[in-house]
């Protein structure tokens, strides 16, 4: 009985008669595989035609995924998250996932402003061009403390810039001498308003007493605080464009009996 092998089979090792010994045909180059082409088996490239790039995660379509080497751009205010062997290696799968909450920067070192009584930054942060787009707001927690022990009393004047924009600024009340620190509290949020180039400011400054914490600085057993500071403000900043969010504090008196400490600072891009 034969076993024959037409082209257009796919298959090789046909006999007229007797034993066979088929197997897929190897003629094909490397980088090809056999596929069907309507009326035979053919040699062809391995080629994804499915340029979609479409995947679903529990249903859900995902914004956009590359298969490729390369990693896809991001857009503002969203964050790429990747699949990769390792760090030799490109990516197998990468994409983007949007909306969502962004560290843009960190500050997790202490600085002291001590014995100076000029402007001194305590944070700065870079927002990304169109990283606020029209609607998306940038949240700054910074913690800190300050110490007064110059014998007489002091102020201590908080500035907020956006961009080229003063956004914020303003001297605290005075504040008496004492051998304690007192804690430091901003908590602020930048926004735009329903356009690229035009933002609003709103946030809190909290200045504690000094002393009466059995561990730590503050008097939780008191409402009595120096500063509780509800700020306000406004920009017009071209957003299209990287804009720096700083913070600064100035001393009212250079003495190496007063300073301001930041302990820990970051921004959230929402």
């Amino acid at each position: 009985t034969a076993v024959n092998t037409p082209a257009g089979s796919g298959l090789t090792g046909g006999v007229a008669s007797g034993d066979a010994n088929l197997s897929l045909l190897t003629s094909c180059a490397v980088g090809q595989l056999l596929k069907w082409n309507g009326a035979a088996w053919i040699c062809s490239g391995d080629i994804d035609t499915d340029t979609g790039d479409n995947i679903s995660v529990n249903g859900s379509a995902v914004a956009d995924a590359d298969f490729d080497d390369t990693t896809p751009a991001a857009p503002a205010g969203a964050a790429n998250v990747r699949w990769q062997r390792d760090a030799a290696i490109p990516n197998n799968v990468s994409a983007y996932v949007q909306d969502v909450a962004i560290v843009l920067c960190r500050a997790a070192t202490q600085l002291d402003i001590v014995n100076d009584n000029t402007e001194q930054t305590v944070f700065t942060c870079t927002v990304p061009a169109n990283a606020l787009a029209t609607t998306k707001s940038v949240r700054v927690e910074l913690g800190g403390d300050f110490l007064n022990n110059t014998g007489g009393t002091t102020t201590l004047t908080l500035r907020i810039r956006f961009g080229a924009t003063t956004i914020y600024e303003d001297a605290s009340a005075t504040i008496a001498s004492s051998g304690s620190r007192r804690p430091f509290t901003l908590n602020i949020t930048l926004a735009n308003q329903n356009a690229s180039n035009s933002q609003v400011l709103s946030g809190v400054a909290v200045l504690g007493t000094n002393g009466g914490a059995t561990t730590g600085i503050g008097n939780f057993g008191t409402d009595e605080i120096v500063v509780d500071a509800p700020l306000f403000g406004t920009a017009a900043e071209d957003t299209t464009a990287d804009r720096d969010l700083t913070i600064t504090v100035q001393l009212s008196v250079a003495n190496a009996n007063l300073s301001f400490r930041r302990h820990y600072a970051k921004a959230v891009l929402e």
